[in-house]
């Protein structure tokens, strides 16, 4: 279940990729927001993503999961409804790469909770395996969706979203069990 929702993540995620472009240009801006746009999501993950880690070590992965979830699809339908916005994208996207910082810290650190260190690799293959999968369908069906309406990709990335988020509350359990014995 923690592939097929890293799958959907970023297969949500990478549907937006093909309209962007012209997003930028439909805004009538410097092409240089396209890098820009890009760049701020991928930031916020980054900077994002230690705090998460510590915070799942405080309150477990699943509820990181969940909120991340659910954070991340209201990203894209926020986007999708006010899409004539520049300023809107840019608070979107930088609150979807801090929901993303939380859903990759959440879902590698169940994998690393649930596998012995001897198939940990195996299965974190598999995790990136799914990420992969994502990328590879998503531009496609973003880019059909994008010739209906420059929103549908955004709308459906919510939609795609929010069953991994059903996925998540009814199918992934806990794995975070704080140790007992002090680490250092």
């Amino acid at each position: 279940f923690i592939m097929l929702v890293q799958f959907l993540i970023y297969f949500g995620f990478s549907m937006i990729i093909p309209v962007m472009p012209q997003l930028i240009v439909d805004y009538n801006v410097s092409t240089m927001h396209l890098g820009f746009v890009l760049a701020i999501y991928s930031i916020a993950s980054f900077i994002s993503a230690p705090f998460f880690g510590m915070l799942s070590d405080k309150t477990g992965r699943r509820p990181l999961l969940i909120v991340g979830l659910l954070v991340f699809a209201l990203s894209f339908f926020i986007f999708a409804v006010l899409s004539h916005s520049l300023t809107v994208l840019y608070i979107t996207r930088f609150v979807g790469g801090m929901a993303s910082g939380a859903l990759y810290t959440a879902t590698t650190s169940m994998v690393a909770d649930l596998t012995s260190v001897q198939e940990r690799t195996k299965y974190m293959g598999l995790v990136g395996m799914s990420v992969g999968f994502g990328f590879v369908f998503g531009p496609g069906i973003g880019g059909m969706l994008g010739s209906v309406a420059m929103s549908m990709p955004f709308f459906m990335t919510s939609a795609v979203i929010l069953v991994a988020l059903i996925v998540a509350f009814l199918f992934i359990q806990e794995t975070y069990k704080p140790s007992t014995v002090p680490q250092g």
